[in-house]
């Protein structure tokens, strides 16, 4: 991969080969901030169907003078991506926030990898950009994924035995309120139901995202756009149909049943038929 360029509005971000890792490195594109904004480092990217990890910012990524208009930074990865040379010296450190994915302890407790001790030499002030949200029979990690547009993802369940679960459109983090756009790739999810609130703002389930749960039947709101790959991976382990319902314009990963043989789709379009004629 060779001077990628992807354009995130008020700037674009270019991303290259990372030999060293077998990765991606990522630095400032030709179009550069020219008012206060939000920079986002995401942890990944895909290009032409392929995922790629981000997990180096380039030599003088941003040293540009024009990233002293980022107020804000986002970091979407658990780890901190290496640093080359000047990588951050075009922020303003006493004017900027650094905002950090956090990751789980061995006690389930979030914390910031100690990997951005470094980065705290670019930034005044650094913040946990994820909340673990305790339920009686469940916990859900959020993590912010965009500071300007308010919006967040659901990155992990942790739950035992198999119980329903009831989503929520948004969630408060940082003592702000933050969309919820999409249950990612290995949240591992192990429920007997899913429940959707009426105004659901999730587009995406990510790969793996239920892996386990013991679902029969289950309704997708119309804002659902994607399905990943084993999305409900093992989820049969009874005779019991798994029936999901979706919009017409869902795209649906292959083998979102996967290991469950008995697993099928219907759109919700074609439901009244199926019901009718199963």
């Amino acid at each position: 991969i060779e001077n990628h360029s992807i354009d995130y509005g008020n700037y674009s971000l270019v991303f290259n080969h990372n030999e060293d890792y077998n990765a991606l490195n990522v630095k400032l594109g030709d179009e550069k901030p020219d008012e206060e904004c939000s920079l986002t480092i995401p942890s990944k990217i895909v290009i032409d169907g392929t995922s790629f990890s981000v997990n180096a910012i380039a030599a003088n990524g941003f040293a540009d003078e024009s990233c002293s208009n980022f107020t804000k930074v986002l970091s979407n990865s658990e780890s901190a991506p290496t640093l080359g040379e000047d990588a951050l010296s075009g922020i303003v450190k006493i004017n900027t926030t650094l905002y950090v994915r956090g990751k789980l302890d061995e006690s389930n407790n979030i914390i910031i990898d100690e990997s951005y001790d470094i980065w705290n030499n670019y930034f005044n002030n650094t913040k946990n950009a994820s909340l673990k949200e305790d339920n009686s029979d469940y916990s859900i990690v959020y993590s912010i994924t965009d500071l300007d547009k308010k919006e967040c993802a659901i990155n992990k369940f942790i739950c035992g035995e198999s119980n329903p679960l009831n989503l929520k459109d948004k969630v408060s983090i940082l003592g702000e309120d933050y969309t919820i756009k999409a249950i990612e790739d290995g949240a591992e999810g192990k429920f007997s139901e899913i429940n959707f609130p009426y105004n659901s703002s999730i587009s995406y389930i990510g790969d793996n995202a239920f892996s386990g749960s013991g679902l029969t039947e289950l309704f997708l709101p119309e804002s659902i756009k994607e399905i990943g790959i084993h999305a409900f991976n093992f989820s049969d382990e009874t005779d019991k149909t798994k029936l999901i319902i979706y919009g017409e314009n869902t795209t649906i990963s292959d083998n979102i049943f996967f290991n469950s043989p008995s697993g099928i789709y219907v759109s919700s379009q074609y439901y009244d038929k199926y019901i009718e004629n199963p």
